[in-house]
């Protein structure tokens, strides 16, 4: 698989994956709904999605069947999938995170929990709105990096060859670069490692949209850690072959493996563990 950093992309703008993911609420509302009150008239990819991809999209979110048996169309750590409409691509994968500012859920939606009033949004009648259940502390990296693993199983449900997502967890949700980079590598690789074993995947390339010279650098750094060394290097775009990356990996584990079997029979103590 080949990962993609854009430099200074907007992911609602791109014509160059089969599918783009969006960071969307638990309603997939967009900034439609006051309720969510992180999202509300922000700036931020979401939005920028459902104003690209017209009414239709915001309509085929509300058709969506609950997920959790009660009215959340998608949980946190979640994605579902809708056409892109007016978009330039043949499907949005909406993928929920949870909110990393302080390391709980605190997005609102529709549901039988923590009542907090009734909020009115576009033309739509009076509905009650519910906070969701907060998640523990240490559950939001693991939540977070959920969210990018889903995101990823739908893109390969749905047989595309390649898609685009942005910074998921960052802006609004108020992760912090350095730590979402990591995240989002690691779950890259483990989705490469997972396919690798069980066979060809679908998806064969995935584009990080990074909108600021900032994010591009933060992201650039983690991958050539995490990664290696690119295999090309433009002012537009730097291209990595995670594929690679995880076979040599697994390929140097396998001979330390070989290393230390044959000097435990060596009765070369110190390798035991």
């Amino acid at each position: 698989m080949r990962l993609r950093l854009l430099r200074g992309a907007d992911v609602s703008a791109l014509r160059c994956a089969d599918a783009l993911v969006t960071s969307a609420n638990a309603g997939l509302v967009g900034n439609a709904n006051p309720a969510f009150w992180r999202f509300a008239g922000r700036e931020n990819v979401d939005g920028a999605i459902h104003r690209a991809a017209g009414p239709a999209l915001r309509a085929a979110c509300a058709a969506l069947p609950p997920a959790d048996g009660v009215s959340t169309p998608c949980p946190v750590g979640h994605a579902v999938v809708t056409p892109a409409f007016e978009l330039h691509a043949a499907m949005v994968i909406h993928a929920v995170a949870p909110d990393g500012a302080y390391a709980v859920g605190l997005q609102q939606w529709w549901g039988r929990r923590h009542w907090s009033g009734s909020q009115k949004y576009g033309h739509a009648a009076t509905r009650e709105v519910y906070l969701e259940e907060a998640q523990p502390a240490g559950e939001a990296s693991a939540l977070l990096a959920k969210t990018y693993s889903a995101a990823l199983h739908a893109a390969e449900l749905q047989g595309v060859r390649s898609v685009a997502m942005p910074a998921i967890g960052c802006g609004v949700l108020g992760f912090r670069h350095e730590r979402v980079a990591q995240l989002a590598l690691g779950t890259i690789a483990a989705h490469v490692a997972e396919h690798q074993g069980a066979g060809a995947a679908a998806l064969d390339r995935v584009d990080v949209a990074l909108p600021t010279e900032e994010a591009f650098e933060v992201w650039r750094s983690a991958a050539e850690r995490q990664v290696g060394a690119p295999l090309h290097s433009g002012t537009a775009a730097i291209v990595y072959d995670v594929g690679n990356a995880v076979h040599e990996r697994k390929e140097r584990a396998e001979a330390f493996d070989r290393f230390r079997t044959h000097a435990l029979e060596r009765g070369l103590d110190k390798y035991r563990v």
